[in-house]
């Protein structure tokens, strides 16, 4: 039994490099077609040219051993056996070669393994895989000392083609004439492709009813239709850039793994295609009905246009797109609802045949991710980094629930600060002195739930409900259309106290502000503040608490912050519900 495992690796990187978005829209639906089963995918292309006969689209009518048969084929990767060694090294060779004329700048990394079982093969192909990252391939051009340089990636700048010409500004400077290899492969696509009705695009709207005339926007300009325009300046318009991965994929493949381990190739083979085919479904329905949201809430208001989000990535359990800032917390929090919910309907069936025994295994996937806004004119070049240490930061609220896997929700505000680690940004922008220690002015993540009552939550941490009821009760008017003492307003203030290092004063506002507040107001805010406190802390409700952390140290932590940006992002009549 012989397999060949192939992986894409740094998509993120290599979709952001040059830092346009006209770059990283014609690369996001380039890449989406290198590998899928798909006609129109590079991979079947490859295939039919090879003359070699595989299951990537239809399963063959007749078997024999010079057959080539997918595991997986999404989100940049693909596991492809043969009975017979010559197919694979066939498609290998061309593949390999098909992938550096068309994306020389992109990092990969495959393996050509053999074994008695199916199993064992994946198994090596998995260390082999591992062992290859570890020994990149050069990417040629070279960029040596002669060459002239990409002013924005640095890489060797290479002639311009007559349709990537176009795409340049004829007041463009001279160094917008030099650019690099993938850029201008980029470039060519960008009108060649049909942007507005690939793949892709189609992949965010399955099975929904969309205008015919509907536009996904190619430029910043364009996410914000005319009577929706935040300014007149279209530079000082807010984006935001979400990036949602799924949550127990590692535990769902073990447990199917270890169901069939005594069972035949084909039908291994048959049921690990059928996961990640199901998974891929999941997560184009649950992107598709985030998208009729979107699509409807930016229909209250008038005639659409443009709709405001722009797909980059959708491949496996994770999404990666632009979107107005506005909707964005909106979109992100009914994709994990959605994808929870059609993650259980497309994977009944293998839970039903393979994984019905397996009691401490879910019926379900959710999916946690980050969300980080920013004007329409920062460099997307770092922002990638950003959002996937977002990610991360959401993952680890999720963790701390294991039993449940909620879905959750990490964000953050950027504006003009530079940093690739988001762990550096919240420590330089979001984290001040109280008593002598740090005070930590924003949560890792928010829980995303149903609508019920949160309260008395069994859950390990906060959830976006909670954060949308507090900031309601803070929104809400008194006697004469009067604001409540305790405002919004009064965090804004004291945050600012905080970033002048005069945590006295902060501390003065708030408790003269508590201090007006009716006995009925005061409950209430004091169930507020419990709802977003850890439910390990017995301390007295606040706006802060003290934790210790691994290696001993005291630090305050809070989500003041969490409520400024939520307040300024999320539209007053929508909230989180």
């Amino acid at each position: 039994m012989f397999t060949y495992l192939f992986e894409a690796k740094s998509i993120q990187s290599y979709l952001f490099r040059s830092g346009k978005l006209k770059d990283v829209i014609s690369a996001s639906e380039r890449l989406d077609r290198l590998i899928d089963n798909h006609p129109t995918s590079v991979l079947a292309h490859v295939i039919e040219q090879c003359g070699l006969e595989s299951d990537l689209l239809v399963p063959p009518s007749t078997q024999h051993d010079e057959q080539i048969h997918f595991v997986r084929c999404k989100g940049g990767a693909f596991y492809a056996w043969c009975h017979s060694k010559a197919p694979l090294l066939q498609l290998r060779s061309l593949w390999t070669l098909t992938v550096q004329q068309l994306f020389p700048g992109l990092t990969f990394c495959d393996a050509l393994c053999e074994d008695a079982s199916l199993q064992n093969a994946l198994q090596l192909g998995h260390v082999a895989l591992a062992a290859a990252r570890n020994l990149p391939r050069p990417h040629y051009p070279l960029s040596t000392a002669p060459c002239v340089a990409s002013p924005r990636t640095g890489l060797a700048a290479v002639p311009l083609s007559t349709a990537a010409r176009r795409e340049i500004a004829p007041q463009a400077n001279e160094s917008e004439q030099h650019i690099d290899l993938d850029t201008e492969l980029h470039r060519q696509c960008y009108r060649f492709l049909r942007l507005r009705d690939s793949l892709l695009l189609q992949k965010f709207s399955t099975n929904i009813d969309l205008p015919a005339d509907l536009q996904f926007p190619l430029d910043t300009s364009a996410f914000y239709n005319a009577h929706t325009e935040q300014t007149e300046d279209a530079d000082l318009r807010d984006l935001a850039l979400i990036h949602i991965d799924g949550n127990g994929l590692g535990k769902q493949l073990r447990a199917l793994r270890k169901a069939l381990e005594n069972q035949p190739d084909d039908v291994f083979s048959t049921a690990f295609r059928q996961f990640s085919d199901a998974l891929a479904k999941a997560t184009e329905l649950a992107a598709a009905e985030a998208t009729l949201w979107l699509y409807q809430t930016q229909l209250k208001k008038a005639s659409v246009t443009y709709l405001a989000m722009r797909p980059l990535v959708l491949g496996g359990d994770d999404i990666t797109l632009l979107c107005r800032a506005d909707l964005a917390l909106g979109y992100a929090t009914r994709f994990c609802r959605a994808f929870r919910k059609y993650s259980a309907e497309q994977l009944k069936g293998l839970h039903t045949r393979y994984l019905k025994g397996s009691a401490d295994l879910l019926p379900y996937l959710t999916a946690s991710g980050g969300i980080l806004y920013h004007k329409a004119n920062h460099p997307f070049m770092l922002c990638h980094h950003l959002v996937e240490g977002l990610c991360s930061e959401a993952k680890t609220v999720t963790k701390a629930t294991p039993t449940v896997l909620p879905a959750s929700l990490s964000f953050y505000r950027i504006s003009k600060a530079l940093a690739e680690d988001i762990r550096v940004l919240r420590g330089q922008s979001q984290q001040w002195l109280w008593k002598g220690k740090p005070l930590q002015g924003a949560l890792p993540g928010y829980l995303i739930t149903d609508n019920e009552d949160q309260f008395n939550s069994s859950l390990a941490g906060p959830s976006l409900i909670e954060l949308e009821r507090m900031r309601q009760f803070l929104s809400q008017k008194v006697k004469s259309n009067a604001p409540l003492p305790l405002s919004i307003n009064k965090f804004r203030q004291m945050a600012t106290e905080l970033s002048r290092d005069n945590s006295d004063e902060a501390m003065r506002i708030y408790d003269r502000a508590l201090s007006q507040l009716t006995p009925t107001q005061r409950i209430e805010w004091d169930k507020h503040l419990v709802s977003l406190m850890p439910a390990a802390q017995h301390a007295e409700p606040n706006w802060f608490w003290s934790q210790t952390d691994d290696m001993g140290e005291t630090r305050y932590h809070s989500w003041i912050v969490d409520l400024l940006v939520y307040e300024h992002f999320m539209p007053e009549q929508e909230g989180c519900q």
